[in-house]
């Protein structure tokens, strides 16, 4: 095989097996060549290739078991960013990602179609009514739940690889958290709602006021509008 001379044999070893992988259309659960039948194809050292097929184990996307070899696991990730989880703790950090999942639960609103997701809102506005008598404990993993559902709305499966990230994070982050337990209920109500009815627009303004509550510096209200 005529590999890269302006790469190391490592990385072009790595991208000969993503070629592979493409050019086969393998998918979960397709079995891939042995290190040897690797080798041999590429006419490398089969210590190369196990180096290369560990960069995919590290990423998840095979996995050797006894008796099957190799096989493809997944080609999407669980969770992007799980590596990095524990070195995001700065207020910086919590800013940014807090804004990112603004940024994706506002722009979803755009997307609801107008006849709503009837089954999705009565199952939001269970878990909504819920957060009005509970502890705080209860009401994180009742939070956690409820946007949860709504990431999962729209069958994503992009989505549903950030979905561990911006919101398992801040139960990890944030251990000093206090709510009123009626307020958080009538908010998340009103979205749920929004949700189940098709309503857009409510649903645009719920999200934004909910952000805006959360963070006032970053989600400011408009010139006249009292964020209180």
């Amino acid at each position: 095989m005529n590999f890269d001379a302006q790469k190391n044999i490592s990385l072009n070893v790595i991208e000969a097996i993503q070629r592979y992988i493409v050019d086969n259309k393998l998918g979960e659960g397709d079995a891939l060549p042995t290190e040897l039948e690797f080798a041999e194809q590429f006419n490398v050292s089969r210590g190369m290739v196990r180096e290369a097929l560990q960069y995919f184990k590290t990423l998840g996307i095979i996995e050797s078991r006894p008796r099957r070899g190799i096989t493809i696991r997944q080609l999407l990730p669980d969770n992007i960013f799980a590596g990095y989880l524990p070195f995001c703790r700065t207020p910086e950090c919590r800013r940014e990602i807090l804004q990112l999942r603004a940024v994706l639960e506002i722009g979803m609103a755009s997307m609801l179609p107008e006849s709503g997701f009837p089954e999705a809102g009565t199952e939001l506005r269970k878990l909504a009514e819920q957060m009005g008598d509970c502890s705080f404990d209860g009401l994180w993993n009742l939070e956690r739940k409820f946007h949860e559902k709504m990431f999962s709305l729209f069958a994503n499966r992009f989505l549903d690889c950030l979905r561990p990230f911006i919101i398992d994070y801040f139960q990890q982050v944030t251990p000093n958290y206090s709510a009123d337990m009626q307020r958080e209920m009538r908010k998340h109500l009103q979205i749920a709602e929004a949700i189940e009815s098709g309503n857009a627009g409510k649903l645009r303004e719920q999200l934004l006021e909910h952000y805006r509550e959360c963070a006032p510096h970053l989600f400011p209200a408009p010139p006249g509008i009292d964020a209180n």
